[in-house]
């Protein structure tokens, strides 16, 4: 699936109106992040002792999956195509790694 196509079909699900679209889209995704941290926190701390790593990594896809929603909602609602945004993400990466500056800190390097 094309992401500009999942973006589309996922914007269906948004059921909140305009105005409340970008508050509910970022501070869904922060939660959203914030639950695959808790998975990895229980984790290391051996709360799944008694579950597959298979089922373990169900578990973590389907967080990502809410991950991936979220963004592409925010995506929506500022008018970003999240195939262009992932495009330009890859070309910045692209010229960090030609420049040898991938390890570092700051957006300006």
């Amino acid at each position: 699936m094309k992401m500009d196509e999942y973006q589309k079909k996922a914007f269906e699900f948004n059921n909140v109106s305009e105005e409340a679209s970008l508050f509910h889209s970022l501070t869904g995704l922060v939660e959203e992040v914030g639950e695959l941290a808790g998975k990895f926190k229980r984790l290391s701390r051996g709360d799944f002792e008694n579950i597959s790593d298979t089922d373990f990594n169900v578990e973590i896809r389907k967080e990502i999956g809410d991950v991936l929603w979220y963004v592409a909602d925010f995506c929506t609602t500022h008018g970003f195509s999240l195939e262009e945004v992932a495009k330009n993400n890859l070309e910045k990466l692209t010229d960090r790694k030609t420049r040898g500056v991938i390890k570092g800190k700051g957006d300006k390097r």
